[in-house]
């Protein structure tokens, strides 16, 4: 990466930190208000040294380079902006201990000690941030060509899934993914998307898996390969996506496009939805542009969500909408 382009990933990191320490000071004054926080506004508020340090580190950074790295000779390893290790808990906020799998862990991040870190069978690789590289983080672009043909990965959609049911709470194979999932939440996007899919949420949540099986087992995730959520909001008759993530190991193979495509087929079959919506970071915007999504002029700034849908506004972002071809409430097709 050229350094113009390292300076102007480094310029849109420090407005999204300078954006995000008011709304930590906002919530903190909440909570002396006496206001009951969330968990996940909990867990916002704790982050606060750490995204001051990165700030104040970002800053550093671009004013001038110390006296040792102007010495030292040049590297041809491509520059990069360092982000410190996630200080995540012991368990992800929605999980308990109900929710740790007996059997062999998959080396997922936690405390020293603590059972997710046992014995992994395979290292994994962090997430990286949503906010830093979005194409890879929701791994959009349509899956690769192989002599001309679209390839195609053996993987199974699990859809609508409650994580909290005792269903799930006693399978094996669902606990390690609903704690994968958990896990790359809070790394890609500093949130963890259960709080939205629990029982007072109104997110709905569904994964997209590698088959069941010895390979899945020794998966660094679980057997995850991403995950979507979404809101269907009935009374304006649209679906709203509120997250997307492909865990890093199974990105570059179309896995985000899939999911998406998915909950497109899914929409397009209910009768009473109209269209499909999301907030894009520019660099995906012309893969959603393939899927048949189209921008829409909308001022994102000026909407607060927050209360509705736990979501914040992010910088450069940009409204996009699908529109479903069925008919709807006895209407024309639109």
């Amino acid at each position: 990466m050229s350094s113009e382009g390292t300076g102007a990933k480094v310029d849109a990191r420090v407005r999204n930190l300078r954006k995000r320490l008011p709304q930590i000071v906002a919530l903190e004054e909440r909570q002396r208000s006496g206001e009951d926080l969330s968990s996940e506004q909990r867990a916002k508020l704790a982050r606060k040294p750490e995204v001051e340090e990165e700030l104040q580190r970002l800053l550093e950074g671009s004013e001038a380079p110390s006296p040792r790295s102007a010495e030292a000779p040049p590297s041809s390893a491509p520059p990069s902006i360092a982000r410190p290790p996630p200080q995540l808990p012991l368990l992800p906020p929605c999980l308990d201990e109900d929710d740790l799998d007996p059997g062999p862990c998959l080396g997922l991040p936690g405390a020293v000690g603590s059972p997710l870190l046992a014995a992994p069978a395979l290292q994994r690789q962090h997430s990286g941030h949503w906010e830093d590289d979005p194409l890879a983080v929701e791994d959009i672009a349509p899956a690769p060509l192989v002599d001309g043909h679209v390839q195609h990965f053996e993987a199974e959609i699990l859809e609508a899934v409650q994580p909290f049911t005792s269903a799930n709470r006693a399978c094996a194979r669902m606990r390690r993914l609903v704690r994968a999932t958990s896990v790359l939440s809070l790394e890609a996007f500093d949130s963890d998307v259960l709080e939205g899919v629990s029982r007072k949420g109104k997110w709905k949540l569904t994964l997209l898996a590698m088959p069941d099986g010895p390979v899945a087992e020794r998966d660094p995730w679980g057997g995850l390969l991403g995950f979507i959520a979404y809101k269907v909001k009935a009374q304006v008759q649209c679906v709203s996506i509120a997250k997307l993530a492909v865990v890093p190991e199974q990105r570059g193979r179309g896995h985000g496009h899939t999911l998406v495509q998915w909950l497109i087929d899914m929409a397009r079959k209910q009768r009473n939805i109209l269209y499909l919506s999301l907030s894009s970071l520019p660099a995906a915007i012309r893969f959603y542009k393939h899927l048949g999504f189209r921008q829409v002029d909308v001022d994102l700034a000026k909407l607060d969500t927050s209360a509705e849908d736990g979501e914040e506004y992010i910088e450069g972002q940009v409204y996009m909408e699908y529109r479903c071809r069925h008919r709807a409430c006895g209407g024309k097709k639109r």
